[in-house]
């Protein structure tokens, strides 16, 4: 029985609508194999029997002879589900105008930058802010951010 590559690609397309209980390509997973593993179905899976799973299970059994873009597709199919996505970082609100206050929101978020950056100089008059400033670059996310909220027009 020979399958077109209308029907590996519905095949492969079912995994989408699997239940949720076996683990699912991606989408970007599925087009990888649609696109990479059409002459390794057709050659190892062709007596598969039609449905998602049981198309990748095929390739899967054998991965070994799969041509290599098809055994990267296949592979990065079989991976553990990817991470949740991480908790997006807290917002950092902008600072009351006040220097004393804005000081202690820069010493809150740019205190281990400033030691690392800026050993030497005095946290008076304005120069550990201009020291943080002129490492932008290299500072931590929370540190720029506080640092550009310090910078705001009043």
């Amino acid at each position: 029985m020979r399958i077109g590559a209308a029907a590996l690609g519905l095949c492969l397309s079912v995994m989408l609508i699997v239940p949720a209980v076996a683990q699912q390509p991606t989408q970007a997973q599925v087009t990888a194999i649609q696109s990479s593993c059409k002459t390794d179905f057709k050659a190892y899976c062709a007596s598969a029997p039609q449905g998602g799973m049981a198309a990748l299970s095929c390739l899967q059994q054998n991965v070994t002879k799969l041509s290599p873009p098809c055994q990267q597709a296949v592979t990065a199919a079989n991976a553990s589900p990817a991470a949740p996505a991480p908790a997006p970082a807290p917002v950092i609100t902008p600072p009351p105008q006040s220097p004393k206050v804005e000081a202690r929101f820069l010493r809150q978020y740019c205190a281990a930058d400033y030691r690392r950056l800026c050993p030497g100089v005095r946290p008076r008059g304005g120069a550990a802010i201009a020291c943080l400033k002129d490492h932008a670059q290299t500072l931590s996310p929370d540190c720029q951010k506080a640092l550009m909220s310090a910078k705001a027009p009043q």
